[in-house]
């Protein structure tokens, strides 16, 4: 554990390392003002609760969906060297979520060779688009991200 400067001593001990944080929080002898403040305040328990199930309940309506697609050597245009599939799930708008195609490992290699990336995205849609065309069929797997209130937040 790393040493904890002088100024802090006595009051908190605090963990070096972010791994530790979520024990040190729970040790009854970390933060104990808060820990002071709650014990009496019941409406500050209960806010706190319906705030963590507030949290609880926009992360699990925002789970990160994933999506597997195949990239066929007749879906490429030969002149844009561009592809367009289905991806179930995927917004219009990109500022709503991230999205990260990763290609199947036995065809990673032909996929960056062929220099695939995404380059356009529509309601359930995303365009490929390549540097060669590739010579056999891709598996890529999409992982969909919502933003939670867009990329600007």
């Amino acid at each position: 554990m790393q040493e904890v400067s002088n100024d802090l001593k006595g009051i908190v001990n605090v963990p070096a390392g972010s791994g530790m944080i979520a024990t040190h929080n729970t040790d009854p002898m970390a933060h104990p003002d808060i820990r002071e403040a709650l014990k009496e305040d019941k409406s500050a328990q209960a806010d706190i609760r319906k705030k963590m199930e507030s949290l609880e309940k926009t992360l699990t309506q925002q789970e990160i969906k994933r999506r597997k697609v195949t990239l066929t050597t007749q879906g490429w245009s030969a002149e844009e060297k561009t592809q367009t599939v289905t991806v179930t799930g995927v917004s219009a708008k990109e500022t709503d979520q991230l999205i990260i195609p990763v290609p199947a490992l036995a065809n990673r290699e032909a996929y960056q060779e062929a220099g695939i990336q995404t380059t356009a995205q529509e309601a359930d849609r995303v365009t490929f688009t390549a540097w060669s065309v590739p010579k056999e069929d891709l598996t890529v797997f999409v992982a969909i991200i919502p933003y939670g209130g867009g990329a600007d937040k």
